[in-house]
C-alpha cells in the first residue's frame, strides 16, 4: 500500500513539474513572440520615416503622415501650423528593445517645414549615445557639404551632410538611404558608416571641402 502511495506521489510530482515547465515554456515563446512583433513595428516606422523625408513635398503629404501617425512607446510626432511656416516632427525610438538590453538606445527623427505649401527644408537623423548620421535638405543653402568625425581607425561615427538647392537626385536618393536595420540588429549599428553605407560616396562625390567635427 505504502509503495503504491509512494508511486503515486511521484507521478503526481512529475505531472506537476512538466505542467510548470510546459508553462513557462509557453510564456517564454509569447514573449519571444511579442519582442519580435514590436521589434517588427518599431523598424517598419523606421522605414516609413526614411521614405517620407523624400516622398512629403506638400502640407498635404505631411499631414497624411501626421494623420496616420500614432503615439506609443516608441514612436512620437509634434505639428506647428501658422501663416508663414508649417512645421512637422517625427520620431520613432528603441523604446523595450533597449529595455531588453537588444539594442543601443537608438532614435530616427524627421523634421519637415514648408512655406507655405512649398518644401523648404528636411532634416533626417539617426543617433545612438555613440554615433549619428543627420542629412539636412535645404532649399535655402546653395552649396551641399559633409562634415564627418571619424575614430582612429578612420571610420565616421558622427556625419553631417547638407544638401544645397543644387543637389541632384541621385545624391539625394544616397544622402537619405538610411539603414532600418539599426532598431532591429543585435547592438545596434556602431558609426555612422553602418547607419548611413553611402557615407563614403558622399563624402567624395558632394562637391565640398570635407572638415572635422570638432
Amino acid at each position: 500500500m505504502d509503495t503504491q502511495t509512494s508511486e503515486r506521489s511521484r507521478r503526481e510530482r512529475r505531472v506537476a513539474v512538466r505542467s510548470v515547465l510546459a508553462t513557462l515554456l509557453v510564456v517564454a515563446l509569447l514573449h519571444v513572440a511579442g519582442v519580435i512583433a514590436y521589434a517588427v513595428r518599431v523598424r517598419a516606422s523606421a522605414q516609413t520615416l526614411i521614405q517620407s523625408a523624400r516622398a512629403i513635398h506638400s502640407v498635404a503629404d505631411a499631414d497624411r503622415l501626421a494623420s496616420s501617425w500614432g503615439e506609443s512607446s516608441f514612436q512620437g510626432h509634434t505639428v506647428f501650423h501658422s501663416r508663414e511656416r508649417h512645421e512637422y516632427q517625427f520620431e520613432v525610438r528603441s523604446g523595450l528593445l533597449t529595455t531588453f538590453h537588444l539594442v543601443p538606445s537608438t532614435g530616427i527623427l524627421l523634421q519637415v517645414t514648408l512655406v507655405p505649401d512649398q518644401r523648404q527644408r528636411v532634416v533626417l537623423g539617426m543617433y545612438t549615445d555613440q554615433s549619428s548620421v543627420w542629412v539636412q535638405d535645404d532649399s535655402t543653402v546653395a552649396n551641399s557639404s559633409v562634415q564627418s568625425q571619424h575614430d582612429p581607425s578612420g571610420l565616421p561615427m558622427k556625419t553631417v551632410v547638407i544638401l544645397g538647392s543644387g543637389a541632384d537626385e541621385p545624391t539625394r536618393a544616397r544622402a537619405f538611404a538610411f539603414n532600418p536595420n539599426c532598431f532591429t540588429k543585435v547592438w545596434g549599428c556602431r558609426n555612422a558608416q553602418q547607419m548611413l553605407s553611402t557615407v563614403r560616396q558622399l563624402e567624395s562625390t558632394v562637391r565640398s571641402s570635407v572638415a572635422e567635427i570638432h
